[in-house]
This record gives structure tokens, C-alpha cells and sequence, in this order.
């Protein structure tokens, strides 16, 4: 499992699967930077309503600034996607024709973001919350580094970082803790490089990139709301309504797979491709980062 940069991944593939109208009602719960979205509003014409939500305000203004263009009606958030049930009672919103859930993390996000999601810029804070609005924070990755249990770091490194050093990691961070509170992205990222550099020698990837993903999943509870938002979309659609969702490592693959098994089970969901369906060729020559997505889509029935 790897942090994700990316450009809209199977673009193509996830407007398609959406099976789009005139004047549908669309949920794009991870605007980014707006690449689904104005598909979207060009397919659903002026007839059409677009909800969107992302955590960050800056992504909310890009995409605020680069979809003025299109006359239809939008409503954007600075919400949770797992709020969807707040959101349409205040819009006086019912159901929704369609929905589409993009769970990579948007390069912009990583290069802009100064609140130590990304190990690059080492004098950041070590927050790692998606957003910047004080209310939504629930939890810093400082706190998790210098209050929680050597068990419990270990568990959340191993569990969501698939880290195999995750036991070493963690008696690391909590010896240091003692000296010297962990507070900036250098202070976690000089521990990473002293303790596991030497077993990413010959890696693609930075000895600090599993560990960072573990801390950024726990701090924003991804998985707990990606759960929490599945079922709540998934009542909302209307009977014929597709629900897209790419995922990009296999703990939210599993998510996705379990819970729209379960409602398949009980007769609420049909899958629309039988099997998941993954960038092609081409797009990978343009887009190496996009090797691990997977789109899963389903209809309601």
C-alpha cells in the first residue's frame, strides 16, 4: 500500500459507468480537483444538480473557480462524504440519481497542504488531518505519536501502513518520546530513516511513505467513514442508480467489496461489472500511479 498521487483515474471508465442524464441528481464526495465533476455537469446539462464535498478549502475554491463555468446548479461542502444525510436534508434533497467516490489523495493535496501529510516538507506540523477547518479535526498524528500506547502504534503501522518494521517503529517512537516530543514531519522522519532506512535501500519507496499513510488513514478515520458512507449513499439512490467507487489499496478494496456483496446479498444492489475494473495500458504509460486502482460500480434496484 502505497500513498497515492493522481491525476482523475479511469476517468473514461467511472463517467461511463455512471449511466448519466439530463437533470440527474449527482454526488461527487471526493472533488479534488474537479476532473470528474465537469464530466458530469456536461453530461447531466443545466437541468442537472451536482453535490459536492471535499475536506480542504483550497480544493473547494479551485474546483468552485474551474466549474463556474457550467450553468448548473451546484452545491458544495466542506463536509465529510460520510455527512451525505446531513447535506441532502439541508438541501431538501431526497434521493440521488448517481454517485462516484474517488479515494486517492489528489497531488495537489500533498504539495500543497502544509499540515504534514506529505514527509517532504519536514518542518511541517505533524497534523495530517485532509482539512483545515478546526471543527472537523477529531485527532493529530502528534498526538497519536507522543499519548498513544507502543501497542497501539504498532497495531495501526502494521494494520494500515502494512508495515513489517511496524513493532520496531513503534518502541522507536516511544523511547524517543522521552527525550523529546515529536512534533514537526523531521523529527518522525529522521526516526524512520535511522531505524528502517537500511531495509528501503533497494526500494522504489521512502522508509517514511508506509508509516506516514498509517498515521494520515488513522488521524482522518478513512475507513470509518468510507464504511459509514457506503450505506448512507447506497440508501439514497433511487432505484436504477449507479454508485462508482475507485479505491487505491486494499484495505478500502475490501470495504467496498464487503458492503456491496452484503446489499447484493439482500437483494438492495446488482453489480454492474462482475469483475473490478482497472486502468488500461495506456493510461498506465501516462499515469504510472494509477496501477493500483480498481473501480468497483453497482446499481440499485
Amino acid at each position: 500500500m502505497t500513498l497515492t498521487v493522481h491525476k482523475p483515474v479511469l476517468l473514461k471508465e467511472v463517467i461511463e459507468s455512471m449511466n448519466l442524464k439530463e437533470g440527474d441528481i449527482v454526488f461527487d464526495g471526493t472533488l479534488g480537483g474537479g476532473g470528474y465533476s465537469e464530466e458530469i455537469l456536461k453530461r447531466i446539462s443545466e437541468k442537472g444538480i451536482l453535490i459536492g464535498t471535499d475536506l480542504d478549502s483550497n480544493a473547494l475554491k479551485k474546483v468552485e473557480e474551474r466549474l463556474k463555468k457550467y450553468k448548473n446548479q451546484k452545491y458544495f461542502f466542506q463536509k465529510n462524504y460520510a455527512q451525505i444525510d446531513e447535506i441532502l436534508e439541508e438541501l431538501k434533497i431526497e434521493n440521488l440519481n448517481s454517485a462516484t467516490l474517488d479515494l486517492g489523495i489528489s497531488s495537489d493535496q500533498l504539495e500543497e497542504i502544509q499540515r504534514g501529510i506529505s514527509f517532504k516538507n519536514l518542518d511541517n506540523p505533524l497534523d495530517m488531518n485532509l482539512t483545515d477547518k478546526e471543527e472537523l479535526k477529531k485527532l493529530t498524528a502528534e498526538e497519536i505519536l507522543n499519548e498513544w500506547s507502543e501497542e497501539s502504534i504498532a497495531d495501526i503501522i502494521f494494520y494500515y501502513g502494512d508495515e513489517r518494521a511496524a513493532r520496531k517503529i513503534a518502541k522507536a517512537i516511544v523511547e524517543q518520546r522521552k527525550e523529546k516530543k515529536f512534533q514537526k514531519v523531521g523529527d518522525l522522519v529522521e526516526l524512520l530513516e535511522k531505524e528502517i532506512g537500511h531495509f528501503y535501500k533497494n526500494k522504489k519507496i521512502h522508509p517514511a511513505t508506509k508509516t506516514f499513510q498509517a498515521l494520515r488513514i488513522t488521524v482522518n478515520d478513512e475507513l470509518g467513514n468510507l464504511k459509514i458512507a457506503l450505506k448512507k449513499i447506497i440508501k439514497f439512490l433511487k432505484s436504477g442508480g449507479r454508485f462508482s467507487v475507485v479505491t487505491f489499496h486494499s484495505l478500502e478494496d475490501k470495504i467496498v467489496k464487503e458492503i456491496f456483496r452484503e446489499f447484493e446479498k439482500e437483494g438492495v444492489l446488482k453489480r454492474v461489472n462482475k469483475k473490478v475494473i482497472k486502468p488500461s495500458d495506456k493510461e498506465l504509460r501516462e499515469n504510472p500511479r494509477a496501477r493500483s486502482a480498481k473501480l468497483r460500480v453497482v446499481e440499485k434496484i
